[in-house]
């Protein structure tokens, strides 16, 4: 169930396609990897309350600043933030761990393209991140940013229906070749 030969179409064929890669789904964990302070407990009004994907990675992040549940604790989810910032998703190509392109798109009802850089502060954390996690991945990740923050990775390009016929080709190359 691909777009193109070896390419997954969602989380879910992406998960059972990339078995060793499925922490990467662990929302809780990307965010204290970038030093961000995650709780179990709800310490402030401020904080969001997301889902761990790890228990449930079907559901979406939910944006409630402030977290407007009464609960101090509710299974599933955790707490972090507040995350201030531009809310904005991007496709990045990965060859052997290293970023060959990228494309950003707003995500709201349906998707558009962006011009929007992915570059200093926000940079060193994606590579980061795919030093820690995908070095030896080739692909394409869709990532989700709230500011500088990246807050959600999936292992599955999002907006491949929005790209040019040579950006799909690359993109096809990349997964059935490794190369760009």
């Amino acid at each position: 169930m691909t777009l193109f030969k070896d390419i997954p179409v969602n989380d879910i064929v992406a998960y059972q396609q990339y078995p060793k890669l499925r922490p990467v789904y662990q929302i809780k964990h990307i965010l204290e990897l970038q030093n961000i302070h995650c709780s179990l407990i709800k310490e402030n009004l401020d904080q969001w309350m997301i889902p761990d994907y790890s228990f449930n990675f079907s559901r979406t992040l939910i944006r409630k600043p402030p977290c407007t549940t009464s609960e101090n604790f509710q299974l599933g989810y955790f707490f972090a933030g507040p995350l201030e910032g531009d809310h904005y998703h991007a496709d990045v190509a990965i060859l052997k761990g290293n970023v060959v392109w990228s494309q950003s798109f707003k995500y709201d009802t349906e998707i558009t393209l962006i011009n929007k850089e992915i570059s200093g502060n926000l940079d060193l954390k994606l590579n980061a991140l795919i030093t820690m996690l995908l070095h030896k991945f080739t692909g394409v990740i869709e990532i989700e940013i709230i500011g500088e923050v990246i807050v959600s990775i999936h292992l599955k390009p999002r907006a491949i229906h929005l790209y040019s016929k040579d950006i799909k080709e690359q993109i096809t190359k990349l997964y059935n070749k490794s190369i760009w």
